[in-house]
This record gives structure tokens, C-alpha cells and sequence, in this order.
């Protein structure tokens, strides 16, 4: 993509066009990553020990969100 660009064309502005080109690239990435993050932690975060003794933690906190869904569902 640089050679296409600067190929017999060394000046400033081809330079410029390429940084320019990677700061968009870049700008786009993290944009996408800020929106598409999740803040949970995931089960394969912990070893197994602690994995298995968090399993039923984890299934208690997802009924009580669940729980907290259904209720404001039936508020509505």
C-alpha cells in the first residue's frame, strides 16, 4: 500500500496521505473495540479450582438477573 503510493512519488504529501491512511486504519480499530468491549469476566479467566467453586455462584447471579428481567417485564 506505501509503495503504491510513494512509488516515484516521494514528497511530502504522499507521506502525509500514508500516515494519514494509518491513523485512519488505526482510529477505526479502536473505535470498533470501544464499542464492542465487554467488561464481564469470562470463566476461562480462572483457574479450574476456582472455576468450579465460582460455577455456582455465577448460575446464582444470572438468575437473579434474570429475576430482575422477568419482574421488570411484568411491570411494563
Amino acid at each position: 500500500m506505501i509503495g503504491a503510493i510513494t512509488s516515484g512519488n516521494m514528497t511530502f504529501s504522499a507521506w502525509r496521505s500514508v500516515f494519514l491512511l494509518g491513523a485512519a486504519i488505526y482510529f477505526a480499530g479502536n473505535a470498533a473495540y470501544v464499542l464492542l468491549i465487554d467488561g464481564e469476566t469470562q470463566q476461562w479467566n480462572y483457574p479450574k479450582e476456582e472455576r468450579d467453586r465460582r460455577a455456582p455462584l455465577a448460575m446464582e447471579e444470572k438468575s437473579a438477573e434474570e429475576e430482575g428481567e422477568n419482574k421488570k417485564d411484568a411491570d411494563v
